[in-house]
């Protein structure tokens, strides 16, 4: 997909299989939007979102590999009971590179952040649900800023 000036680039929405690569350039708002689904990606790769380039929530996602760029909030956004597993993720010229919140929990093999003003945020945004929990085995991250809210969980890095 390129030069989208839909709210979001691409918007799935229950649904549950196995996608073998995306790629999005240039997205308006949100580059790739997942709600109440299950959905493994194989590869991903973002380039200029004026909003969040990934945004999960309401389900379970895999991702084996991605590269982001440039994405004027978050590079990835997992929320609303969302659990998600991600194998290696490369997240360049973000205001966020992750967030987790209200009640989600991702497990991520390796993270690769730069040039972003947060690394990692893990917080509760909506009231009817707990904080964010995040495990990382292997971070790099030119960025000091990791915030992690009171009930909000960040281990292993």
């Amino acid at each position: 997909f390129k030069n989208s000036i839909c709210e979001d680039a691409i918007n799935l929405l229950h649904v549950n299989g196995h996608i073998e690569k995306i790629n999005v350039i240039n997205s308006k708002s949100d580059a790739l939007d997942i709600d109440f689904s299950n959905v493994e990606i194989n590869f991903v790769e973002i380039k200029n979102a004026f909003n969040d380039c990934l945004d999960f929530s309401f389900g379970n996602y895999l991702l084996v590999k991605g590269y982001i760029n440039n994405c004027g909030d978050k590079g990835i956004s997992m929320g609303e009971k969302s659990s998600t597993k991600i194998d290696s993720l490369e997240i360049v010229y973000s205001n966020t590179g992750v967030a987790i919140k209200d009640s989600s929990f991702v497990d991520i093999n390796q993270l690769f952040v730069s040039d972003v003003k947060n690394c990692i945020l893990a917080y509760r945004k909506k009231q009817e649900f707990y904080g964010g929990y995040i495990s990382v085995n292997d971070l790099q991250c030119n960025s000091s800023k990791i915030h992690v809210e009171k009930g909000s969980k960040l281990k292993n890095f």
